[in-house]
């Protein structure tokens, strides 16, 4: 609950979806409404609301943050990614399957890579944090580790476990 006063305006820092009906790729709205305190009820104010625009949701244990400035190293500027996540964790041995990552510092170059195991995968860069891939194949199953590389070369010191059965 947020008091506010005639003319003043409310700032959410947090918002946490609960729930959707799907999780990967679902796209939603928010629909606020104003409701007024009175007694132990709350009482719709009419004709006040507001409707954001459409929102895709990766995940819902992803809390959007400020993502941390990077280092500066001379004259260049070291972006170090980090793992949060991989949804799902888990697919088919045969590979090919559509994974979102989670996670941080992620830059659109040629030369971003994710590494699962030691397999190298091209992901599709959506924004710094959050990839989309395709799963490799990975014949015996099991888990395995998933990294993030910025120039191919320097992995994430985080990491996220996939599970191919």
């Amino acid at each position: 609950m947020v008091r506010v006063g005639q003319g003043n305006f409310a700032t959410f820092t947090k918002l946490k979806i609960q729930s959707t009906s799907q999780q990967q790729g679902t796209s939603f709205r928010l629909l606020f409404t104003l409701k007024r305190f009175n007694g132990n009820n709350f009482i719709d104010v009419p004709e006040v609301s507001a409707l954001s625009t459409p929102i895709e949701v990766f995940s819902h244990t992803y809390y959007l943050k400020k993502a941390p400035k990077p280092s500066v190293t001379g004259k260049s500027i070291e972006t170090v990614p980090s793992i949060m996540e991989v949804l799902p964790s888990q697919g088919s041995r045969a590979g090919n399957e559509r994974v979102v990552i989670l996670g941080n510092n992620f830059v659109n170059s040629p030369h971003l890579v994710v590494m699962f195991g030691a397999v190298l995968v091209q992901p599709t860069f959506h924004e710094s944090r959050t990839l989309i891939v395709a799963t490799p194949c990975h014949p015996e199953g099991g888990h395995t580790v998933v990294r993030v590389s910025n120039d191919g070369q320097n992995f994430s010191d985080t990491h996220a476990l996939f599970s191919f059965w």
